[in-house]
């Protein structure tokens, strides 16, 4: 309710791990942080776990899962990418969300918009990749990007970022620093 936090965002997800604790609060912050939320990693982890579908947020929720967390939420096999963006696309609609679909040209969908990222290599195939996508994703929101507007230009920016490491270095991959 404090105007102090309308030009924050809430990113969860990345490190977290699973505990009774931290599965019920991720839980509760989805449904109650009334600003715009990044959910990944383990934040996705804990809600495919429970019935989310009957979770309404109040805010703007955007969603970073790759194929197979997707899968555990929507219940369509990773190997099925067309029928994981239509549910992705339905979902985004259903509960006031973007949805991020890693993987080989990541798609973004706010439920009516569709996205397809044209940036990035194999080297993003890496699972710390989904946490500097969230750490960017959070900076965009905070200077006062709407979320697909955000997703968008995340997604764009770490794909190219891989392409200038690759270009740079030379190597087949370039692992971020952890």
């Amino acid at each position: 309710d404090s105007p102090r936090f309308e030009n924050c965002s809430l990113a969860v997800g990345p490190g977290l791990g699973r505990s009774p604790v931290s599965d019920r609060k991720v839980a509760e912050l989805f449904v109650s942080w009334k600003g715009t939320a990044i959910m990944d990693a383990d934040a996705l982890n804990e809600l495919s776990s429970i019935v989310w579908k009957n979770l309404r947020p109040q805010g703007t929720r955007i969603l970073a899962p790759h194929p197979g967390e997707w899968a555990r939420w929507c219940g369509i096999p990773a190997s099925d990418r067309d029928r994981q963006t239509q549910r992705a696309t339905q979902v985004a609609r259903e509960i006031t969300a973007v949805v991020i679909l890693k993987g080989h040209r990541t798609i973004v969908t706010d439920g009516h918009g569709l996205y397809e990222n044209p940036t990035g290599n194999a080297c993003m195939a890496v699972g710390v990749n989904g946490d500097v996508l969230t750490g960017i994703l959070a900076a965009l929101v905070c200077q006062k990007l709407g979320p697909f507007e955000a997703a968008r230009l995340a997604v764009y920016l770490l794909g190219l970022s891989w392409e200038i490491a690759h270009r740079i270095l030379g190597t087949p991959c370039t692992l971020p620093e952890v």
